[in-house]
């Protein structure tokens, strides 16, 4: 089991760039208006230390003017690079980082470990699905052509 340290967690995403981190339990984060394209986009993260995981997770209703086989087929595209859900009306983005793959030796490495991987995760969704979720979000087929 390990601990995590919310101070040392929340500093290392401001560093990363990432300023409003919403706690909404304990070691659980919202991640409000990370791209101000997709405003309605809901991000949270959970630190947990029982299971030695970081959960991390991206998610978006889909529009009704969204073709939910394109949404299918894009999903098959991008699986190599980030794995998206379609779960009843929402399109989701997840990733779990287990902790004990990396070499930590404190709390305070722990903690940044944590922020690393939910940085990384951000930085693949971008790179890779946020074009996706805009058109799940809108119908506009402009963001994936």
């Amino acid at each position: 089991m390990i601990d995590f340290n919310e101070q040392i967690f929340v500093s290392k995403l401001n560093s990363y760039g990432i300023k409003r981190i919403e706690p909404y339990a304990q070691k659980a984060y919202s991640l409000p208006m990370l791209f101000e394209e997709l405003p309605e986009l809901t991000v949270t993260c959970v630190l947990d230390g029982n299971s030695e995981m970081v959960v991390v997770a991206a998610a978006i209703d889909i529009s009704g003017n969204a073709d939910i086989k394109a949404l299918s087929y894009l999903r098959e595209i991008l699986k190599e690079h980030i794995p998206i859900d379609i779960q009843d009306t929402r399109y989701v983005a997840n990733a779990l980082f287990n902790m004990t793959e990396f070499d930590y030796k404190n709390v305070y490495e722990a903690s940044e470990i944590a922020a690393c991987a939910i940085y990384y995760f951000i930085q693949q969704f971008e790179r890779y699905a946020l074009k996706t979720f805009q058109y799940a979000s809108t119908g506009n087929t402009n963001y994936i052509n």
